[in-house]
């Protein structure tokens, strides 16, 4: 099933209700792989479904982000990633770390690989681990990339891809392997052993923002569920542009899930922020000329006035209740605001 609706809709309560349903009907948490987007989402969803639960005692439910679920992945087939490693060094546990550890390697490589036209070292592995984590997030493969290169034009892209093969069998040697080469580990993991063989119910919240490799993972699950929810916003406009949102991934899921049943989430109709968001939508894509209410134009001859005017509202906000966890203020770096007490 499809739960479809914006970013102010009820998705992730229905979907809470349908998974802690499926918990209190007696399947086992080990048969339900839940993705959400971050590990507060992780925290917030976990919270609910155990105030919905009516039985006694359950399996560890099975709730993740895409790269917790990544990173438990690798630790749990350490062995078998270990009995396949070409570089023999067993006692090296691994260390699945951030990107530093890549970057010091990568400086050292960026030594013996030679690029034409670059002076700045700095720009140049900037430049470097965007590449490797477009690649990566993207599970683009070595032809895609060829293809693309050849289309840009890219005058070094037979460099930048040396140094990153360089930088992963490095990573293997040394077993440090950051978020992004995990992932690399665990599309070896996913298909070439049974470590998911028994998840049969999936659950994706905001599957608008999960990025390709995740969605080919769930194309690769697809085919051993019994049912699934994912909770989407058609449009992919809740956060189309922030961080990995794509408006592409509705209709690829609806390739997947061929004969899918939407449901509409509820709420979007019935707030204000749901019909401003209707209307803005038709404003940019049809070219209305409709009037937004939750919006307010005012316009200062000084910055500090500006300034001031913003205090005084989130002063007033403040004293009506409203939480500062809830407010956001967004200003030019030469103006700071604070607010008083």
């Amino acid at each position: 099933m499809f739960i479809e609706g914006s970013l102010v809709s009820d998705k992730t309560d229905i979907l809470i209700e349908k998974y802690a349903q499926l918990l209190n009907d007696g399947i086992s948490a080990s048969q339900i792989l839940v993705l959400v987007q971050n590990s507060t989402l992780k925290n917030e969803f976990t919270q609910k479904v155990l105030e919905k639960l009516n039985v006694d005692c359950i399996e560890k439910l099975q709730i993740h982000s895409f790269y917790s679920l990544v990173y438990n992945t690798v630790n749990d087939n350490w062995a078998f990633l270990e009995d396949r490693n070409v570089f023999d060094n067993p006692v090296i546990l691994p260390n699945l770390s951030g990107l530093e550890v890549s970057q010091f390697i990568l400086k050292d490589i960026l030594k013996e690989v030679q690029f034409k036209g670059y002076n700045s070292r700095m720009s140049l592995i900037q430049q470097i681990f965007r590449r490797y984590s477009l690649i990566i997030q993207n599970n683009l493969t070595r032809s895609e990339i060829d293809e693309r290169a050849k289309i840009l034009k890219e005058g070094f892209s037979d460099e930048a891809s040396l140094a990153i093969k360089k930088l992963l069998r490095k990573t293997l040697e040394l077993r440090g392997f950051d978020y992004l080469r995990q992932c690399l580990l665990f599309n070896f993991i996913y298909k070439n052993t049974p470590y998911f063989k028994d998840i049969k119910y999936l659950f994706i919240d905001d599957a608008d923002e999960c990025t390709p490799i995740c969605i080919d993972f769930v194309e690769f699950l697809s085919k051993q569920l019994i049912d699934f929810h994912i909770a989407i916003d058609p449009l992919g406009s809740s956060r189309c542009g922030y961080l990995s949102a794509d408006k592409n991934n509705y209709e690829r899921l609806k390739r997947i899930f061929n004969n899918f049943c939407p449901l509409k989430g509820g709420n979007d109709s019935q707030s204000q922020r749901g019909l401003e968001s209707d209307k803005l939508f038709a404003n940019v894509a049809q070219g209305e000329f409709n009037k937004l209410e939750s919006f307010s134009y005012d316009s200062f001859s000084k910055r500090s006035q500006m300034a001031q005017s913003v205090i005084n509202k989130i002063n007033e906000l403040l004293k009506n209740g409203t939480k500062p966890c809830e407010e956001a203020a967004v200003s030019p770096p030469a103006a700071e605001l604070r607010t008083s007490e």
